[in-house]
């Protein structure tokens, strides 16, 4: 059984603050951490975190040369030694 989801109490906590905890446990367990800003109007707009064993290599790979490809539109990627 897969563990529960934490729900972030808006207005309790701040943003930057609860953004820095959650990367170190991320961090802490060598699990994937992916922030998304949901740009359409759909179930749950605004900011999304998403925490562990997510993304193959291929998948990095697919991710980095796509963000590579659409650098000049504002896209970015950064390596920081573990």
């Amino acid at each position: 059984m897969g563990r529960k989801r934490k729900a972030v109490q808006r207005g309790k906590t701040d943003l930057q603050e609860t953004l820095a905890h959650l990367l170190r446990e991320a961090v802490a367990r060598q699990d994937d951490f992916i922030l998304t800003y949901e740009t359409e109007e759909e179930e749950d707009p605004g900011i999304q975190v998403f925490s562990g064993k997510l993304i193959t290599p291929c998948m990095r790979g697919t991710l980095r040369n796509r963000a590579r490809l659409q650098e000049e539109e504002g896209s970015s990627f950064r390596v920081f030694p573990a």
